[in-house]
């Protein structure tokens, strides 16, 4: 690993040009858009099988090159961009992929944080959330998440309760942890504690809190084409172009008497991409550029629900 920042600043540069690697990030990228608890639709593009490896390897280097940055004082804007890059190949590698790896949680929580350290809010609070909520996180990734979002009263209980368990009592800890710093320490009630909190992280250097309502995002173009009977997504990730051959297949609503198949026309085929995309775990907005031909695009949703298309 480079000592100097001068060549830190080298490495950076080098690692975060966009064909790195036989456009190493890129491909994570592609195969996370398409794959589903680590599997690859059939006819899907090929991807190599150590691509999860090499995901992780560049974005746990990058992350260390951005913390010694920071150490030596460098340039915090290339800092942050080796943040981001190292979170988003961390995410590449697990969005999405096996959920039963062992280390999964702990590559969501690094990611989060790596998001976090290159000041992009949504896109941390996007993983915190799911760290936060799901129980097959351990407690110390939970609390972890509770910091980074802030929420100290969730914090609070959540320490109370270990300490009330049993588990996590003043001589429990002093049997198995000397010498480290008492829970009550992280949970006290300072007059204001969100200040107290942003001195913390400051290390009491001179500042003040920044709150802003805009969070950034990033945005993936894609394209679903319709061929009779079944539609093809094709996606742009870079230079990538990762493709599911067939996202949506031709079907008769099963109420009503209807005997045309689903997705008909453009409005339904329109329909049939946002309710698969809900079906994912997406979030969707379809835009109606022309007012009057709103409450009748309602009305047509309202049918096909009542049919069983969605």
């Amino acid at each position: 690993m480079p000592t100097t920042v001068e060549a830190i600043h080298a490495d950076i540069d080098a690692a975060v040009v966009p064909g790195f690697r036989n456009r190493l990030l890129a491909r994570g990228q592609a195969r996370a858009m398409v794959w589903r608890d680590g599997v690859l639709p059939p006819d899907s593009p090929a991807f190599t099988p150590q691509l999860s490896n090499d995901l992780l390897g560049y974005g746990y280097a990058l992350l260390e090159l951005g913390l010694r940055l920071r150490d030596l004082e460098g340039d915090q804007a290339r800092a942050r961009l080796a943040f981001e890059q190292a979170a988003t190949a961390l995410e590449a590698a697990i969005a999405r992929g096996p959920r039963e790896g062992a280390d999964r949680s702990f590559h969501f929580v690094i990611a989060a944080a790596s998001y976090h350290l290159a000041r992009l809010s949504a896109r941390a609070y996007s993983l915190l959330t799911i760290i936060r909520a799901d129980e097959n996180f351990s407690r110390i990734e939970r609390v972890l998440a509770q910091l980074m979002l802030r929420d100290l009263e969730e914090l609070e209980a959540t320490v109370l309760a270990f300490r009330v368990s049993g588990v996590g009592s003043d001589d429990t800890i002093a049997d198995s942890l000397e010498n480290q710093l008492l829970v009550d320490e992280l949970v006290g009630r300072p007059e204001n504690q969100l200040d107290d909190f942003a001195c913390w992280l400051r290390r009491d250097q001179p500042g003040h809190l920044i709150k802003s309502e805009w969070r950034p995002t990033r945005l993936r173009y894609g394209e679903v084409l319709w061929n009779g009977q079944s539609a093809r997504l094709n996606l742009r990730v870079g230079e990538e172009r990762p493709f599911v051959p067939r996202y949506l297949t031709a079907f008769v609503p099963p109420i009503g008497k209807r005997r045309t198949p689903f997705p008909k026309d453009l409005g339904e085929l329109c329909l049939a991409t946002a309710w698969r995309l809900v079906d994912d775990g997406q979030s969707v907005l379809v835009f109606c550029p022309v007012r009057a031909h709103v409450e009748p695009f309602a009305d047509r949703i309202i049918d096909l629900h009542r049919r069983g298309a969605s």
